[in-house]
């Protein structure tokens, strides 16, 4: 029985999209009388914020630390590869979502952040923890990163390590549980934050904001598009049999917006196709168990598609990024993305001298946009572990036919969909 179902009890996806609805009716009916519950909204994101770097350290030292040298070589050498290919899809949608974005004056906003110069970004301070406990003090989650990679990298090494990976094993799992209980609070979070935001916001920020909904979704389907695709050109599997038997474990996370609760069974089911991919091979369906959870772990396309919306903010505060920028911009946001994106999208719109109070804009949009991303995570998951360990086995076959239709249909997906959602709200809106 699926975990968001059960005794017929209401689902906290239900409760969650409840107290939406009654923000929002709130928020337009009481006006700005309503702005002081905002108060409990900002708590509720502090608390969601509270577990997120210890988080982030633990698991990134356990999952590194658990490989072997030579496994650590094999993973970087091929599923490393096939994650980069799936990120550089991924940052192309990011970096291409501007241009579905109509030409409205209204879009501008006032800013004192507009009017100041925009400083260099020093990427060695922000990649290069000189102090990690100064990094995590002040929520440098890039160099948190690096620091953490480090340590695990290090674990590898070491011969007696089982009892350190059991201890960090327990520390990520009681850490889960916390957030896990803060995320029962989220009906009583997104009904003060959407609240406030109703009661505060303008129409122009809320047409805007159906902007970014629909490009959002025209590279959403995109995405979900091309990873079974790129799936079907790499191995014997169709897009029905890579897809079909993990649909409960994609309704899970979509119900539960985690996709967390779902690891095991992503787990099964990659397990099982990795066998029909290379069923000569004893040890590929157990490099599932590896690659599931750094699946989990490092951003996938689901998580770097957030990004966007810091394109999104900048095109709605009246600028856009410069072409300097973007080396940057992507970087910080990848590194930044290990984190939770309630930490990361503050973090980036500083970084850039976005203006900060967008950020409202973005829990609202999340609550949407949210279950799309933990659907598409969950993909993610699932056929990046599988063609990992099928890398792995030596089993990855090109099929070029079908690689060709992958371009083909995906280019048409992106570019139909940017036009047409440009010339809506050019025209029509």
């Amino acid at each position: 029985r699926s975990p968001s179902k059960q005794h017929g009890d209401v689902t906290l996806a239900t409760k969650v999209l409840i107290g939406f609805a009654l923000g929002v009716g709130s928020g337009m009916f009481f006006g700005e009388m309503v702005a002081p519950v905002g108060v409990l909204g900002d708590a509720f994101i502090r608390l969601l914020q509270m577990t997120v770097l210890p988080y982030v350290v633990v698991s990134l030292i356990h999952g590194v630390g658990r490989l072997s040298y030579q496994e650590a070589r094999r993973l970087a050498g091929r599923a490393g590869l096939l994650l980069l290919v799936i990120w550089a899809v991924a940052l192309t949608f990011v970096l291409m979502m501007p241009l579905a974005y109509p030409a409205w004056e209204s879009a501008s906003q006032f800013s004192t952040s507009l009017v100041e110069p925009t400083p260099e970004m020093d990427l060695v301070e922000l990649f290069i923890p000189a102090n990690p406990f100064h990094s995590l003090a002040f929520g440098m989650v890039p160099a948190v990163v690096v620091f953490s990679l480090a340590l695990g990298a290090a674990l590898m090494g070491i011969t007696n390590k089982q009892p350190i990976l059991d201890g960090l094993a327990v520390v990520a799992s009681t850490l889960s549980r916390v957030a896990q209980f803060v995320v029962r609070l989220a009906p009583i979070g997104v009904f003060a934050i959407t609240a406030r935001a109703a009661g505060t916001i303008d129409f122009g920020q809320l047409e805007a904001l159906e902007v970014y909904l629909a490009t959002y979704l025209v590279f959403w389907f995109a995405m979900a598009w091309f990873l079974p695709a790129l799936t079907s050109a790499l191995t014997p599997l169709s897009y029905r049999e890579s897809m079909g038997p993990a649909r409960d474990a994609f309704v899970t996370a979509f119900a539960t917006g985690s996709v967390f609760v779902v690891l095991p069974l992503l787990a099964e089911h990659g397990k099982n196709l990795v066998r029909r991919c290379a069923p000569d091979s004893n040890d590929a369906p157990e490099a599932v168990d590896v690659l599931i959870p750094l699946a989990f772990t490092f951003p996938g396309p689901g998580t770097l598609m957030i990004l966007g919306f810091v394109q999104f903010a900048a095109w709605n505060a009246g600028g856009a990024l410069a072409l300097e920028q973007v080396p940057g911009f992507l970087s910080a946001g990848i590194m930044t993305l290990f984190g939770s994106t309630m930490v990361a999208v503050p973090f980036m719109l500083d970084l850039l001298h976005i203006p900060a109070d967008l950020f409202q804009l973005y829990v609202v949009s999340d609550v949407f946009t949210g279950r799309f991303g933990m659907l598409l995570a969950a993909i993610f998951v699932l056929l990046w572990s599988t063609l990992g360990a099928c890398a792995m086995a030596g089993a990855l076959r090109v099929h070029w036919r079908e690689l060709g239709r992958l371009g083909v249909v995906t280019v048409a997906l992106v570019g139909l969909g940017v036009l047409g959602v440009n010339t809506f709200f050019t025209r029509v809106v």
